[in-house]
C-alpha cells in the first residue's frame, strides 16, 4: 500500500530549511519505494537556490508534492505565505520529474538588474510525453525591473494549471506575465486563472497565454481572465495561441478581441481590489467576471469546485471567470415599513 511521507519547509524548527535542500534530501525512486513524499511549507521567503526537480524516479500514483500547510498559503496578495524568491535570473520551481504537484506556492521575484533580459519564471517545466503535472492555487509576482514568465513548458506530456495568479509588477519594465507552450507535444488545459499584464517595452511581444512551439500542441482555455492591464503597450494581444489546437476551450475573458474557444467574453475591462498593490480578487464593483464562467465541478479533466483561496464556487448564480470566485455585492434588502396605530 502506498505510503505518503511528508516533511516540513520551514524557516527554523521543520526538516529542511529551503525547497532546495528538500529537494537534495528526499530524492528516491518512488515506485520502488512505493511512497508519495510531499514537501510541506510553511510561511517564510525562502530564499535558496532555484530547487531543480531532477533525478527522482515517479509515476502517476508515486508522485512528489510541494504545496503550502493549512493556515501557511498566501493570501493571494505580494509578501504572504510561503513564498519562493528566486535569486538572480533563475526559476520559482524548475520541474524535470514527470510526475509532480505544486499547490497554494508563492513565487516572487528578486531585482535582478539586467533591464531588456529575458530572465525569471515562476515554473520551468521540461519533463517527458508521460507528464502527469498539476499547479493549482500558486500567486505569481513578476519581476520588478524585467522580464518574468508564470510559466514555461517543454517536452510533452499532460500540465494542468488552475486556479493561479500572475500579475502585480512593482515598477514598471519588460514584464511578460506569460503562460508559455514551447513544444508541440504538450497537452495544457488552463483553467480558471488571472493573468493581468503590466506596461510592455522592449519584451513586450509575448501574449499572457501563448505559443511559441511553432507546431500545434493542444491548449484548452476555460474560464481564464487575462488582461493586458492599464497601459498594455506593446503587448500586442491577451492570447497567442493561433496556431494551437484550442478545441473544447470556453468562457474565457480578454480585455482585447482574443479570448479563444466558445462563449468568450473579449474586450471587458475587469476592476480588482488593488490593481497597484497586487491584490487582483475580483472588486465588489467588477461587472464582467461574475456569473459568467462554465461550471468545472465536473470536467473530465480537471473537476474542481473552489478558487485560490479555498472558498467553494459558485458564490452567486454561476461560476466567475479567473483564480477568484468573488463574494459580489452584499444583496440589498427590502425596505422594511413600520405601522403604527394612529394616536389622537
Amino acid at each position: 500500500m502506498t505510503t505518503t511521507v511528508t516533511r516540513t519547509v520551514k524557516s527554523a524548527g521543520g526538516d529542511y530549511s529551503t525547497l532546495l535542500a528538500y529537494e537534495a534530501g528526499e530524492q528516491g525512486d518512488l515506485p520502488t519505494l512505493d511512497e508519495i513524499r510531499q514537501a510541506e511549507c510553511y510561511a517564510f521567503l525562502d530564499q535558496g537556490l532555484d530547487p531543480l526537480f531532477d533525478g527522482w524516479t515517479t509515476d502517476a500514483t508515486r508522485y512528489i508534492r510541494v504545496f503550502a500547510a493549512a493556515g501557511e498559503q498566501h493570501n493571494g496578495t505580494r509578501g504572504t505565505g510561503y513564498r519562493r524568491q528566486i535569486r538572480g535570473f533563475g526559476h520559482g520551481v524548475d520541474i524535470r520529474e514527470d510526475f509532480m504537484r505544486v499547490e497554494g506556492v508563492a513565487v516572487e521575484s528578486d531585482d535582478n538588474g539586467g533591464t531588456e533580459q529575458w530572465g525569471d519564471r515562476g515554473f520551468h517545466i521540461e519533463a517527458g510525453v508521460t507528464t502527469d503535472i498539476r499547479i493549482s492555487k500558486c500567486y505569481q509576482t513578476v519581476g520588478r525591473t524585467n522580464d518574468f514568465a508564470f510559466a514555461r513548458i517543454f517536452g510533452g506530456g499532460v500540465i494542468k494549471i488552475w486556479n493561479c495568479v500572475s500579475g502585480y509588477d512593482e515598477a514598471v519594465g519588460n514584464s511578460a506575465n506569460q503562460l508559455d507552450v514551447a513544444d508541440a507535444g504538450v497537452a495544457l488545459s488552463v483553467y480558471n486563472n488571472t493573468f493581468v499584464g503590466t506596461e510592455m517595452s522592449a519584451l513586450g511581444f509575448f501574449g499572457l497565454i501563448q505559443n511559441t512551439s511553432g507546431g500545434a500542441p493542444l491548449v484548452v482555455c476555460k474560464n481564464n481572465l487575462c488582461d493586458r492591464g492599464a497601459n498594455p503597450g506593446a503587448n500586442p494581444a491577451a492570447y497567442m495561441l493561433a496556431s494551437a489546437d484550442t478545441t473544447g476551450s470556453t468562457n474565457n475573458l480578454s480585455d482585447d478581441a482574443t479570448a479563444p474557444g466558445a462563449n468568450p467574453l473579449t474586450n471587458k475591462a475587469p476592476e480588482y481590489v488593488d490593481e497597484v498593490n497586487g491584490d487582483l480578487h475580483i472588486a465588489v464593483a467588477d461587472a464582467v467576471c461574475r456569473d459568467v464562467g462554465a461550471d468545472l465541478s465536473g470536467d473530465g479533466t480537471i473537476p474542481f469546485s473552489d478558487d485560490i483561496d479555498g472558498d467553494a464556487r459558485p458564490i452567486g448564480a454561476a461560476w466567475d471567470v479567473g483564480a477568484d470566485e468573488s463574494a459580489g455585492p452584499p444583496p440589498v434588502r427590502p425596505l422594511r415599513v413600520i405601522s403604527s396605530p394612529l394616536r389622537w
